[in-house]
């Protein structure tokens, strides 16, 4: 679980936290095939790679990208500092949200990161504000309904 403060002293950490401040658990969505590849070769731990968890943070300069991981033996995820990056408004090309009842889908295309997508579910109890945030996210975009 991730509350309120260490969000707020990870995204400090990272130099993400602004004003206006959205923040969301994700995970960075790998195309099928990568996932399948990972299986055959390296076994079914390949399918999850360090930093795959990420934190989202939506604020008035653009979007923070923050990996976490889970703790060694604790329930606790902790930030992955040097695989982060910050995304600003002017570099966003554009942002595609597909949302269903199984998880949503949100697409980046910007550039300087080229393109990718993280998959958010509705509620998450791993972060506290996650449904409330991600709410208030989606009302900023336009989003389609599968």
């Amino acid at each position: 679980m991730i509350n309120d403060e260490m969000v707020v002293e990870y995204l400090t950490q990272a130099g993400f936290w602004k004003n206006e401040n959205l923040y969301f658990l994700g995970q960075l969505a790998k195309p099928f095939w990568k996932k399948i590849l990972g299986l055959f070769f390296f076994g079914a731990i390949a399918g999850l790679s360090e930093g795959s968890l990420v934190i989202i943070n939506k604020n008035g300069d653009g979007i923070a990208v923050l990996p976490v991981k889970m703790a060694s033996f604790e329930a606790k995820l902790m930030p992955v500092l040097k695989s982060s990056y910050f995304i600003a408004n002017a570099d966003i090309i554009e942002i595609k949200i597909t949302k269903n009842s199984a998880q949503n889908r949100i697409d980046f295309v910007t550039n300087t990161k080229g393109k990718f997508s993280i998959a958010v579910e509705d509620s998450n109890p791993h972060i506290d504000r996650h449904e409330q945030n991600f709410n208030k996210f989606l009302a900023l975009y336009p989003v389609k309904e599968m």
